[in-house]
């Protein structure tokens, strides 16, 4: 039986892994990625860098505990709690989050 769920956390300045049991974490791995400041109240980001630090981040986790992939029952995947296009630092999409917060949806 797989004792072991992995979990990704995207963020608006880095990228998280966990493996963990019932129980307990047991390997958190962490990698910041750069903020694209394009214009002012901007924040972008490379797609190919966030592939890469998730990749990276999953193969520490692993790495740490002894793990291969196959030993994880699943996975979560979360956004830091909010839709993509509210980051906390991007004011380009300033209306629709006050609409999406304003409406009980972000």
């Amino acid at each position: 039986m797989k004792n072991y769920i992995g979990a990704i956390d995207q963020g608006t300045t880095s990228t998280r892994s966990w493996c963990l049991t019932s129980r307990a974490y047991r390997a958190v791995v962490q990698k910041e990625h750069e903020q694209i400041l394009s214009k002012p109240g901007w924040v972008e980001h490379d797609p190919l860098e966030i592939l890469r630090r998730t990749e990276e981040v999953i193969a520490d986790a692993l790495e740490q505990r002894g793990l291969r992939a196959s030993d994880l029952a699943a996975i979560g995947i979360t956004i830091s709690g909010r839709p993509p296009s509210c980051g906390s630092a991007d004011r380009q999409a300033g209306c629709e989050c006050d609409c999406l917060q304003t409406c009980g949806c972000g």
